[in-house]
């Protein structure tokens, strides 16, 4: 029972730093979502100049296999957007593979010639060969757009990095290090644990084997980085490194993470599509860079308010030990006021003297 009011100041404040941290760095959401944008808009041009540049051969090559055509090629790229555009968006990633098969473009441009069954029947070949050919470039450029705003996503990774340690707790090149070494021994080590289990264990109970693990050695892991990063020779390692702790900080990291979610679900609610996608990207990259330093963020505050409580009881302790060997300040004052008597009593006893003596001299 006595342990019950820590337990609960430490879940209080393990709890609030997480939400402190993820709070104070929540609107460095702005700088992966610029980083985003800007590769979302150099991919966008080179898809744009794909896509005209795929029109134009489009038409060279239908005028070449049908020169006596009398429609106006010129309509064909707007023709086929159209079509693309009435197509169902309910399902996205269906319809683009729809589109990205080849046989809808070739249909599609069978349906502006005005081919007849036996006309398209006879050009199939060639009208699919030219509907691939575009499809792929196009596929190309849409899989380079998607590759510029992953790239744009891990720069902002790294730059909101940077500011969210700025704000929170700093690390070295030797934290870096640490931090490593740490990440790379404890994934070997546990890998070769989980393989051991597995070949003891059902698949279902490994599976719960894992899931429980998991999230113990993550913990594990993030508070003994911590510790030697921010607290070893500051604070004890049974005060970091603990069952205890590392549930609250697994708790902790689950606030937060559940924060940035309804966040996101929001703005997707709100937002457009595209906009809400990045925006709760950005969202969820900020959740997660706050919880990367929120175990060595909490370390290094508790060594620091041990060293202020250390300072202040050695302080306490020198001014109470001042306090012993310094005379009362009543007793100053008393001997003050009776050296002042004294003084001016052998004052009034030399002028009795003096006129005794001057008395006895008439």
């Amino acid at each position: 029972m006595r342990d019950a009011p820590v337990a609960t100041e430490t879940v209080r404040k393990m709890v609030l730093n997480s939400l402190k941290n993820f709070l104070k760095c929540f609107l460095y959401f702005t700088v992966p979502l610029g980083c985003i944008f800007i590769g979302f808009l150099i991919g966008l041009s080179a898809l744009g100049r794909c896509v005209a540049e795929q029109f134009s051969y489009m038409v060279d090559e239908v005028a070449k296999l049908i020169p006596e055509t009398e429609e106006n090629l010129g309509e064909l790229g707007s023709y086929v957007l159209s079509a693309a555009r009435e197509l169902d968006w309910s399902r996205p990633l269906q319809t683009i593979e729809v589109l990205f098969r080849g046989e809808w473009l070739a249909q599609k441009i069978s349906e502006f010639l005005g081919l007849t069954m036996e006309q398209f029947n006879a050009l199939a070949d060639h009208l699919s060969g030219i509907a691939l050919n575009v499809v792929t470039k196009i596929g190309e450029s849409l899989l380079l757009l998607l590759v510029y705003v992953v790239v744009g996503a891990g720069c902002g990774y790294f730059v909101t990095n940077y500011f969210v340690r700025r704000n929170t707790v700093r690390r070295g090149i030797v934290g870096f290090l640490i931090s490593s070494a740490v990440n790379a021994i404890a994934s070997v080590l546990f890998v070769a644990f989980m393989i051991w289990v597995g070949s003891v264990l059902n698949v279902r109970a490994l599976s719960t084997v894992i899931n429980v693990l998991g999230i113990v050695v993550y913990a594990f892991v993030s508070l003994l980085e911590a510790y030697l990063i921010q607290g070893r020779g500051r604070v004890s390692f049974k005060k970091v490194v603990n069952l205890r702790n590392c549930i609250l900080l697994f708790l902790s990291h689950t606030v937060v993470f559940l924060l940035a979610i309804v966040i996101s679900a929001i703005v997707l609610a709100v937002a457009d599509f595209l906009v809400g996608i990045f925006v709760a990207v950005s969202i969820l990259l900020v959740a997660l860079l706050v919880i990367n330093v929120n175990a060595e963020s909490y370390v290094d505050r508790l060594a620091v308010k041990l060293r202020e409580k250390e300072s202040l009881t050695t302080n306490d302790r020198k001014e109470l030990v001042g306090n012993l060997f310094a005379p009362p300040v009543a007793a100053q004052d008393c001997t003050e006021e009776l050296s002042a008597a004294q003084t001016a009593d052998e004052k009034t006893r030399k002028k009795i003297k003096n006129r005794k003596g001057e008395k006895e001299n008439e």
